[in-house]
């Protein structure tokens, strides 16, 4: 790639993804993580109370603040 300006990518599904950007001169930055899950299987889990239910971006960001120790918004944002 020309010029020097910084990129952003996501990686893909496809396994091969993420070597072709490292032999390329890309870093890894952050996980993406693409979950998913039957609703019903959360009754497996051995933790007693836990539920599903749906969140706007505001709920996670305040979620995702309290499990990491730090408010990370503007990351997420550019991420």
């Amino acid at each position: 790639m020309a010029g020097n300006e910084e990129r952003v990518t996501f990686a893909s599904s496809d396994p091969r993804a993420l070597p072709l950007y490292v032999r390329h001169g890309m870093r890894s930055v952050e996980p993406l993580l693409y979950l998913r899950g039957d609703r019903q299987a959360v009754g497996l889990l051995p933790v007693a109370g836990v539920s599903v239910e749906a969140a706007d971006p505001d709920d996670v960001l305040g979620l995702d603040a309290r499990a990491s120790g730090w408010g990370r918004s503007e990351d997420l944002a550019f991420l």
